[in-house]
C-alpha cells in the first residue's frame, strides 16, 4: 500500500508539471511577421549581362541573409541574388572592378563578395582578416585591386582579383575601431575615415605600403572623418563640415563649392538612375531632361521585430529594425498591418500619451516622434503623422530605451549615446509645448533606465556610451531626480560593480523594483534604503519590466516571462517562451505583446 501511495504521488507531480508546461505554452500566440524591403545600404550603376547597364541595390536583413538586387533601368524588371552565406546579413558598400564585377564586403563576419553579372552568381571570396567582424566600405585602387575598410581593430585589407590573394594590411589606427570609409585615388594612395571616440584621417600608399595620418590636429574631435571618390579620379574628406582635397600625404582644405564627388547612380547614355520605395525613377539628360518612373516589384524578407507598444486606441504598435517599418496589430481584426518607413534605424521605446503614441527611435526621420492613431499614417513633409520632433544637441545615433511621463505630460527618457560619445543626458520632453531639455546628470555615464514616482525621476545609469566609446566609470547608479528643481538629490550603487541599470519600474506603492544584469533589486525612494537584492535563474530583458493591472511585476526574459511578488521581492519565470524573447513590452489587461525575432508574439498573462 505505501509504494502504491508513494507512485501515485510522484505520478500525480509528473501529471502536474507536464500538465502546467502545456497549459503555459498554450498562453502563447504567434501573431505573424512583417515582410518588406530591409535597409537598402548601397545603390550603383554598373555592368549587368551581355554589356548592358544596371542599377545595383544591396539590403540589409538582421535576421537573414543579405540580398542584392540588379534593375534593368529600361524595363524595371529585376533579379534578386541572395547571400552566399547564411550568416552575413548585411552588405557594405559596393564598387565595379576593372574585371567588370561587383564587389562587396559584408557583417557580420566581414568577408568580401564577388557578384558576376554574366554568371549570375554571388560569391564568397573569403575573410580577408580573421578579426573582423565588418568590411564597411569598399574601395578600387589604381593598382586594380579591391580594397576595404574594417572594424573593430580599424584595418585596410585587400583583394587581388588577378592572384586571387586576400589581405591584412594591418591596423591604420592603433586604437580606434571603426575604419568606417575608405576610397581611392587615381594616383596610388588609399584614404581611410577613422573614429568614432577620435576622428582620423589615413592615408595608405599602395607602393610604399606605408601610412599615415594627415587629418589636422583641429579636426581630430569626436566622430568619424568620411572620404569620397571624386568626378576625376580624385579623393575629398569631410571632417567637422570641413571639406578636405587629398593629395598624398597632405590634406588641403576647400570649400564645399569645389566638391565634384563622382556620381554612382549615372548611366553612361546621360543621365541617372534610383530607386526610392515601390517604384524605379530614371531620369535622361540631353537637349531636354525627361524622367520615366518603372514599378518596382521587390517585395523584401520578414524584417526583425525590435520592440512593441499599446497605442491610445488599444491596439498594438511596434516598430521593424533597419529600416524603421511602423506596424500595428488590431487585436479586433488579429492582423498585422504594415504602416510605412519612419527611418533606417528603429524605435527603441513607445509611450502611451492620453492621445498619442510617443516614441523615441535611433537613425529615423527624427529622434522623437509622436503618432495621432485617429488620422492617416503619413510622411508627407507638409502635415506629418508622426509628427518629427528634433532638438539642439539631437544625435541620431542616440538609443532611447527608456521613456516615463509626469501627469502634465512631461516625458523623461533615458538613453545611450551616439557614435564616440561616453555619456548621455536626461532628456526631457514637453509634449504640450513639443520643447525639449537635457541635464547632464554624469559626464561619462548614460541615463539608460526611468520610472516617475513620488513627484520624482528614478533612474539607472549605464557605464557604456556609444560605439567606438570607452568606459571609464567602474560601476552603475540608480538616483533620484528632483524635475521641480532639476537637481540629482541622491544616487547610489545598488548592485555592486554592475556595469548597467537595465530596468526600474515603480508600483502605485511607491516602491522601485529594478534588475542590473542578473541581479533583482527592490528600492524605497522616500527612504532611500535598498530593501533587497537577490540572484535570478534568467537573463532579464532590457526595458521590459512593469507593474501590471494586478499589481505584480511583469517582466521579460530571454527564456520567457517572469513576475515579481511585489510583497516579498520573489521572481518567478512563469512561463518558458516557445523562441527566445528578443524586445518588447506591451501589456493590456489580457496580454504581454512582446518580439521574438521576425515573429511578433502575445502571452495571455490573465
Amino acid at each position: 500500500m505505501q509504494k502504491r501511495r508513494v507512485l501515485f504521488t510522484i505520478l500525480w507531480i509528473l501529471v502536474s508539471v507536464i500538465g502546467g508546461r502545456a497549459w503555459a505554452q498554450s498562453q502563447f500566440t504567434n501573431l505573424g511577421q512583417v515582410v518588406a524591403p530591409g535597409l537598402p545600404t548601397d545603390m550603383l550603376v554598373g555592368p549587368g549581362p551581355n554589356a548592358a547597364e544596371r542599377l545595383y541595390v544591396d539590403y540589409t536583413y538582421n535576421a537573414s541573409a543579405l540580398e542584392v538586387v540588379s534593375i534593368d533601368p529600361t524595363s524595371g524588371a529585376f533579379t534578386v541574388y541572395k547571400s552566399p552565406l547564411s550568416s552575413e546579413s548585411s552588405p557594405k558598400g559596393m564598387v565595379v572592378g576593372n574585371d567588370g564585377n561587383i564587389y562587396l564586403g559584408t557583417a557580420p563576419n566581414a568577408h568580401l563578395f564577388q557578384l558576376n553579372p554574366n554568371s549570375g552568381e554571388l560569391l564568397d571570396l573569403g575573410k580577408p582578416s580573421a578579426s573582423e567582424q565588418y568590411i564597411w566600405s569598399t574601395a578600387l585602387g589604381s593598382d586594380g585591386c579591391i580594397y576595404g575598410s574594417t572594424y573593430p581593430a580599424a584595418k585596410l585589407v585587400r583583394y587581388n582579383p588577378t592572384t586571387k590573394v586576400l589581405e591584412d594590411l594591418g591596423r591604420m589606427d592603433p586604437t580606434e575601431m571603426y575604419a568606417r570609409y575608405v576610397a581611392a585615388d587615381s594616383n596610388g594612395f588609399v584614404y581611410v575615415g577613422i573614429g568614432y571616440g577620435t576622428a582620423h584621417l589615413v592615408a595608405y600608399q599602395i607602393s610604399s605600403q606605408k601610412h599615415q595620418d594627415i587629418l589636422p590636429p583641429a579636426f581630430q574631435t569626436t566622430g568619424a572623418a568620411q572620404v569620397f571618390p571624386g568626378a576625376t579620379g580624385e579623393v575629398y574628406a569631410l571632417m567637422n563640415n570641413q571639406y578636405f582635397l587629398l593629395n598624398g600625404w597632405t590634406a588641403i582644405p576647400i570649400s564645399a563649392s569645389s566638391v565634384h564627388l563622382k556620381d554612382r547612380t549615372a548611366l553612361a547614355a546621360g543621365g541617372e538612375a534610383w530607386v526610392s520605395g515601390g517604384s524605379v525613377t530614371v531620369t535622361t539628360f540631353g537637349k531636354k531632361i525627361s524622367t520615366k518612373t518603372l514599378p518596382y516589384g521587390y517585395a523584401g524578407e520578414a524584417l526583425p521585430l525590435f520592440s512593441v507598444g499599446i497605442g491610445p486606441d488599444g491596439k498594438v504598435y511596434g516598430s521593424t529594425a533597419m529600416p524603421f517599418d511602423l506596424f500595428v496589430f488590431d487585436p479586433q481584426a488579429g492582423q498585422i498591418s504594415n504602416l510605412g518607413k519612419l527611418g533606417g534605424g528603429e524605435a527603441y521605446s513607445f509611450l502611451t500619451s492620453p492621445r498619442l503614441l510617443l516614441m523615441g527611435a535611433y537613425s529615423a526621420n527624427a529622434p522623437l516622434l509622436s503618432y495621432d492613431a485617429t488620422q492617416p499614417f503619413s510622411v508627407s513633409s507638409r502635415k506629418p503623422n508622426p509628427t518629427l520632433t528634433t532638438f539642439n544637441g539631437a544625435d541620431s545615433t542616440w538609443r532611447p530605451g527608456s521613456m516615463t511621463a509626469d501627469p502634465n505630460g512631461q516625458v523623461y527618457i533615458g538613453s545611450l549615446p551616439g557614435y564616440g560619445c561616453l555619456g548621455a543626458p536626461l532628456t526631457v520632453w514637453s509634449t504640450k509645448h513639443n520643447r525639449v531639455a537635457r541635464y547632464d546628470l554624469y559626464p561619462d555615464q548614460s541615463v539608460q533606465s526611468v520610472a516617475w514616482v513620488s513627484n520624482l525621476v528614478v533612474g539607472g545609469t549605464s557605464i557604456y556610451g556609444g560605439g567606438g566609446s570607452i568606459p571609464t566609470a567602474s560601476q552603475a547608479k540608480l538616483f533620484i531626480w528632483d524635475p521641480s528643481t532639476t537637481t540629482l538629490l541622491y544616487d547610489i550603487a545598488v548592485v555592486s560593480d554592475a556595469p548597467s541599470i537595465d530596468n526600474v519600474a515603480a508600483t502605485s506603492k511607491g516602491i522601485i523594483f529594478g534588475t542590473a544584469g542578473k541581479v533583482l533589486f527592490t528600492f524605497d525612494p522616500v527612504a532611500r534604503n535598498v530593501l533587497s537584492r537577490s540572484p535570478l535563474s534568467f537573463t532579464p530583458i532590457a526595458h521590459a519590466l512593469v507593474e501590471g493591472p494586478d499589481g505584480a511585476l511583469w517582466g521579460l526574459a530571454a527564456e520567457g516571462i517572469y513576475t515579481v511578488d511585489p510583497q516579498t521581492g520573489a521572481a518567478t519565470l512563469v512561463a518558458a517562451s516557445p523562441s527566445t524573447i528578443t524586445g518588447g513590452m506591451g501589456m493590456d489587461a489580457n496580454y504581454i505583446y512582446y518580439t521574438s525575432g521576425t515573429n511578433l508574439y502575445r502571452f495571455q498573462w490573465r
